[in-house]
């Protein structure tokens, strides 16, 4: 049985496919070449975007016993947002441990601080607690409505 490769269009054998569970068939819709491309040139592009270090002048940026959670921690935030940790507790002793918006202390919370940040620039805001940070989520960042929806609650006291 054959499959034809969305990226290079050319049908080949199922064998040079990943399996993917996530699919109908079970397989990728990628060939293999052309997925290790794609996840080669994905990196890349995103890495650039956000002014990355190479990944060899990674591993001494992040805090943390190497394969710890704190460690992994560490380094999703350095991918994600471009923040080491000492970034990251600047921040943190910036906003005196709490979140910026409500000032929860993160000592109070089940879980640490999320990192917000502007989704069409990539540029870090500050640490919200899970509640402020779905919120402003919700709103889509559009300062409009946030007003709006102050305007409702105080409409509606």
């Amino acid at each position: 049985m054959n499959k034809i490769c969305k990226r290079c269009n050319i049908e080949k054998d199922l064998s040079e496919f990943y399996n993917n569970k996530r699919t109908k068939d079970g397989l990728c819709i990628y060939c293999k070449p052309c997925h290790k491309y794609n996840i080669k040139t994905a990196n890349t592009v995103k890495r650039k975007k956000k002014g990355l270090l190479p990944k060899k002048e990674k591993r001494n940026l992040h805090k943390g016993e190497y394969g710890s959670k704190e460690y992994q921690r560490n380094v999703r935030l350095f991918n994600e947002y471009g923040l080491t940790h000492q970034a990251y507790m600047d921040f943190f002793k910036l906003q005196n441990g709490g979140c910026a918006i409500c000032g929860k202390l993160e000592l109070f919370l089940n879980k640490p601080l999320f990192v917000d940040h502007d989704h069409n620039t990539g540029k870090v805001r500050g640490l919200l607690c899970g509640k402020c940070n779905a919120g402003l989520g919700m709103f889509n960042d559009d300062t409009n409505i946030l007003e709006k929806a102050k305007l409702y609650l105080k409409r509606n006291k």
